[in-house]
């Protein structure tokens, strides 16, 4: 896939030594909150909550979808409102440790997807038992960018394609003829591609 030519991944760069730094101190506190050594979540609630934020204003919307979603968790897990805490904090570390690698796929030109972290989105979402988010509500064409790309100008095309369309249409309908009832497969492949040539 090519890289959305209006997104900027300056912002991102500069604050990616800042963000790895948030997770970082999210996965102590989160270790320590399993193995008993701290009570509360609340140093992982904060790094998850401001690195959210700063995706958030740099445009990396998949990657600030996962933060929400992690933060969610944790808070969820710090009020011990979830049913299975050793689920939880799997699918929260989980999480935790994907984040740097969509980071790094965004640097390296691919476009910004959530579409590609719906399942991991989904497992945060029932390790706290909230509903599963659709197909459909992360889909969202960038439809302006596509078609400010485009180098024709509407209106700019080929005034004479419809005349020669309407003069090879029998021809293209012969050779399928001739190629789906297999009446002559070879002379009716020759002539679809003549038509398409």
């Amino acid at each position: 896939m090519a890289a959305d030519p209006l997104q900027d991944l300056s912002g991102l760069r500069w604050i990616r030594g800042e963000l790895d730094e948030n997770l970082r101190r999210a996965r102590i506190a989160l270790e320590d909150f399993v193995e008993g050594g701290r009570e509360d979540m609340n140093d992982a609630i904060e790094a998850l909550h401001q690195a959210q934020g700063a995706l958030s204003i740099t445009g990396v919307y998949g990657g600030a979808m996962l933060c929400d979603e992690l933060e969610r968790l944790a808070t969820a897990m710090n009020q011990h409102a979830v049913a299975r805490e050793g689920n939880a904090a799997e699918v929260l570390m989980l999480g935790i440790a994907q984040l740097p690698v969509y980071l790094e796929r965004i640097e390296q030109g691919e476009p910004d997807i959530p579409l590609v972290l719906l399942p991991l989105l989904n497992d945060l979402r029932a390790a706290r038992e909230a509903s599963p988010v659709s197909e459909a509500s992360l889909f969202a064409p960038r439809l302006d960018v596509q078609i400010a790309a485009e180098p024709v100008v509407p209106g700019s095309g080929n005034p004479q394609l419809p005349a020669l369309v309407k003069t090879e249409r029998p021809a293209y309908h012969r050779g399928l003829l001739k190629w789906l009832r297999e009446l002559d497969v070879r002379a009716g492949m020759n002539e679809l591609r003549a038509v398409v040539d």
